[in-house]
């Protein structure tokens, strides 16, 4: 990235956040807090510091414009110190959510810096001019979608398995492909590693197997929490028996003969009838399927490092010039449509590749190889991405 490219970037962060430095948000006791940012041309990261409230940080972050910016959730005696001499009073528990642990990896390219040329598929080297390639991801819209119904999902599961209040939890975008989700509740502060590593297996379904719910298939699945995820999986399945291949022609008939009735024995926690329409196989391979289809793909370093760094709230990703910000899952939205305003004006720009995007309620077209105007928040997006310049 020249400096040319470095200055724009760091002209719309500065207009971010002169409008909106009110939304840089770490939580409390600020001071107490280990503070990260990173920093300069060569982006460098720079641990260990502190700050004595979020006036301070908002301060910091106006006059230095750090690429990103970074806080404990752990909350230390000394959190200017090396981390073996911090001394943990006590962490949060937060829980990362993101788009690739999906198996979506979004909009994938692979860009000639040497020649221009850009492909669709990883060729290692550009067959033009045989100069290694360079890996571009672009945020996929339907890739956001998936992973906000996931943080929905972690979000009940907090509520119903673990009993945690609703105002305890707060949900944000993380600026790119994913979602954190912050839980500041008494029941989490002290927990010990092990008891974070059951609540990742608890997550990710480690321990369920399918045979388990075929030989108890003459019991009651619980309509909350876990069999809540599992049981409207397998309605999913059901609903809709020719969109999974595992599923063969005689399977599908059945289904789709008594349908209704299997969605509905389903819905209210039964396997019986899907036991003796369908047999232990395909049933088990059901199950499977839902079992799969039901975990909540945390990032488990992230729960289970008490010195992890996790993004600021109100904060620039440097992967994409978005902000991290709160979202509701309340009623269903896609949050790109809610970034805040800043950087509408528009700018010229020397595009090489940008698939279709969406945000703030605009639908922008595919470019390649032309010039076109863009607002400045997206011009800063496709500048990152390093697959644009300002012309």
């Amino acid at each position: 990235m020249n400096e040319s490219e470095l200055r724009f970037l760091k002209s719309v962060y500065s207009e971010y956040y002169l409008k909106h430095s009110n939304l840089i948000e770490v939580p409390p006791p600020v001071s107490k807090r280990e503070i990260g940012f990173v920093v300069g041309n060569e982006k460098v990261m720079r641990r260990h510091m502190s700050f004595q409230d979020n006036e301070a940080i908002r301060k910091y972050i106006l006059d230095n414009l750090p690429w990103d910016a970074f806080h404990s959730c752990s909350v230390y005696e000394f959190p200017e110190n090396p981390i073996d001499k911090k001394n943990v009073m006590w962490s949060e528990i937060a829980f990362d959510i993101d788009a690739k642990d999906l198996g979506c990896e979004g909009e994938t390219y692979w860009v000639c810096d040497k020649c221009g040329e850009v492909f669709k598929k990883d060729l290692q080297r550009c067959s033009s001019c045989e100069n290694e390639l360079r890996e571009v991801n672009f945020i996929a819209p339907t890739c956001i979608e998936k992973t906000y119904e996931k943080a929905k999902e972690l979000v009940l599961s907090l509520i119903e398995d673990f009993g945690i209040n609703e105002n305890e939890i707060k949900v944000f975008y993380s600026g790119h492909m994913g979602f954190h989700v912050y839980v500041d509740s008494q029941v989490f502060r002290e927990i010990s590693q092990n008891e974070r590593r059951e609540i990742i297996d608890f997550l990710l379904l480690n321990e369920l197997q399918p045979n388990f719910f075929v030989l108890f298939s003459q019991l009651q699945i619980n309509k909350v929490g876990v069999g809540r995820r599992i049981t409207s999986n397998i309605v999913k399945i059901i609903e809709s028996p020719s969109s999974y291949a595992f599923l063969d022609e005689d399977s599908i008939k059945k289904i789709e003969q008594r349908k209704k009735e299997l969605v509905s024995s389903v819905s209210e926690g039964s396997l019986k009838l899907a036991l003796s329409l369908l047999g232990q196989k395909t049933l088990k391979r059901i199950i499977q399927e839902a079992l799969s289809m039901s975990k909540i793909p945390i990032d488990p370093s992230v729960t289970l490092d008490e010195h992890r760094i996790i993004r600021m709230p109100g904060t620039i990703n440097s992967k994409s010039s978005f902000p991290k910000f709160e979202v509701s899952l309340s009623k269903k939205v896609y949050p790109l449509d809610l970034l805040p305003p800043y950087g509408e004006r528009p700018i010229k720009l020397k595009v090489r590749i940008a698939p279709p995007f969406r945000a703030r309620g605009e639908n922008f077209k595919e470019l390649r190889n032309t010039e076109e105007e863009v607002p400045r928040f997206y011009a800063a997006y496709l500048v990152s991405k390093g697959v644009a310049q300002v012309v």
